[in-house]
């Protein structure tokens, strides 16, 4: 705009100049008007035309700028999308690691096969708390909870060897535990727990958290005999 203002400023000085001259031959040689007239003409046109072809030089450049402008914040939205797009890819690739890791931890029973037996959790329950344990028996009640089953199991049939299972219901796959039933159950050891037999007094036997169990269904009617 600053250039447009300058030409025309110098275009106007121009044909000032110019009409100043022609005044004066004017005067001084009538017959060189016609000529000077023409050149006036000519001078006009070349300014008109090298004034409009700035405008329209300008014009175009400014419309050039804009576009690479607008090209540059295309890319940009575009590049920051692609980053965005990139970074839900990698939590959903971290999710999914998280869940295989999860579903590759698998049971194994042999380490809870660690020999130790009944008579060791009833005689010396603080010695082995937090240890795992394996052991068989029949289970003799069942209390079922929102959260968690508890079992009072009789060890090898045994109903002088009483010990409470606590379990999570989820790890029976929607299967159910019957009094009577014989199960083999992996746990770890949590010391004792102490409640009220039917008389009134306090018995007090081995706890165990239970993280899976098998279950043969009823015990035989000679098991433990």
């Amino acid at each position: 705009m600053k250039l447009l203002i300058l030409i025309a400023f110098l275009g106007s000085l121009l044909l000032a100049a110019i009409f100043g001259t022609l005044s004066i031959v004017q005067r001084k040689d009538p017959r060189k008007l016609k000529r000077n007239l023409i050149i006036t003409a000519l001078s006009a046109v070349a300014f008109i035309a090298i004034f409009f072809w700035i405008g329209t030089y300008s014009g175009e450049s400014k419309r050039s700028a804009a576009s690479s402008s607008s090209s540059k914040a295309e890319s940009s939205k575009v590049e920051s999308s692609q980053d965005d797009d990139d970074s839900y890819e990698d939590t959903d690739s971290d999710d999914s690691d998280d869940e295989e890791s999860s579903s590759t931890e698998t049971f194994n029973a042999a380490d809870y096969n660690t020999g130790i037996t009944y008579e060791q959790l009833a005689r010396t329950p603080d010695d082995y708390k937090g240890k795992n344990i394996t052991l068989t028996g029949e289970v003799i009640q069942v209390v079922e909870g929102d959260d968690e089953t508890d079992l009072r199991v009789a060890v090898d049939g045994n109903y002088d060897n009483v010990i409470m299972v606590g379990y999570d219901p989820d790890i029976m796959n929607g299967s159910r535990i019957l009094e009577n039933d014989k199960i083999t159950f992996y746990a770890e050891s949590l010391g004792t727990t102490t409640y009220k037999s039917t008389m009134g007094g306090k018995i007090t036997v081995p706890l165990a958290l239970a993280k899976k169990i098998d279950d043969a269904g009823t015990a035989p009617d000679d098991y433990g005999d």
